[in-house]
């Protein structure tokens, strides 16, 4: 019902997850306007508010498992707590829950999919269930790059940048906010290629890397003039191809404002470690079902990461 009630401010200044509502605004001015908005309407539908629950302008927000500072976003401590105490899991239940509450905070650690893939491995029943060093090193690595994580959320000015590279068998990218000549991570994304896609030769699948990377992170960069790296020299000629995928695709990305640059591969090292062996893809889907699983989780009592 609250969601309903504010569905057209979802995302326009006022986000709602069931009862909690969270405000916010580039100045203090739209704040207040936000702010008497929301109260209207909850008066109006004869919902209350317990004041004791409400923050007003506060210096640090915990919402949804984050804690969002001014320009910074990051998993809150007691979650990573949480997922840095899990012991290995001894079957594919277990794995597949401990996966659950790392990969709610996937978006946080570069290279998300190749650090676990000795771990999704084990998820196919067709390989037995064996936990070893290989596997350890992997679980102890998701559970130190959560440790620091912490993402850009002031990308309302500054320069946005997205840097893409692809691999045999995957794509990936990286979107950036470039201020005072420094670019600080606000995303990061990667995914593997499907049967047919591994068989594309690398010109098509550097242009799918920038496909990908923008329909990933199109409600940032779509009406902002974007600048996208990429490490193959043909894509500077991406939008004057006249058939084939290529074009196609070029097609479909004229909605939005981009200058597709050329950079060398040790430009973009960092992008091009993303791609390498990947072997699973995230979805705003996936992270929606990832809080499914961990309000499943709470209900029935199995591990989780919430208090």
């Amino acid at each position: 019902m609250v969601e309903n009630l504010f569905g057209d401010l979802y995302w326009n200044g006022v986000l709602v997850y069931l009862d909690d509502i969270l405000i916010h605004a580039a100045t203090l001015e739209e704040v207040f306007a936000k702010l008497e908005e929301v109260l209207k309407r909850l008066r109006a539908s004869g919902l209350k508010l317990r004041l004791s629950k409400c923050s007003f302008l506060p210096e640090q927000v915990e919402y949804l498992g984050h804690t969002i500072t001014e320009g910074r976003i990051a998993p809150q401590p007691r979650k990573v707590e949480a997922i840095d105490a899990l012991q290995p899991p001894r079957d594919i239940k277990g794995l597949r829950q401990a996966l659950g509450m790392a990969g709610y905070y996937r978006n946080f650690i570069p290279n998300y999919a190749e650090v676990t893939q000795p771990l999704t491995k084990l998820m196919r029943r067709t390989e037995p269930y064996a936990w070893g060093k290989e596997q350890q090193q992997a679980f102890d690595a998701v559970k130190e790059g959560l440790k620091d994580a912490a993402l850009c959320n002031d990308y309302a000015s500054g320069e946005l940048v997205i840097e893409t590279d692809a691999s045999d068998y995957a794509v990936a990218g990286i979107l950036s906010c470039k201020k005072d000549g420094m670019e600080t991570p606000v995303e990061y994304m990667s995914r593997t290629l499907s049967e047919v896609e591994v068989r594309w030769p690398t010109r098509e699948k550097e242009a799918y890397a920038i496909v990908v990377a923008l329909q990933k992170f199109d409600a940032y960069v779509r009406g902002r003039r974007t600048t996208v790296y990429t490490d193959h020299k043909s894509l500077e000629w991406m939008f004057q191809a006249k058939k084939g995928k290529i074009a196609r695709w070029a097609t479909l990305l004229q909605k939005y404002d981009l200058d597709i640059v050329h950079k060398n591969e040790t430009q973009i090292a960092h992008v091009d470690a993303l791609s390498r062996l990947a072997r699973d893809a995230v979805t705003v889907e996936d992270r929606m079902t990832c809080m499914a699983v961990m309000a499943v989780a709470e209900e029935e009592g199995l591990p989780q990461v919430t208090e």
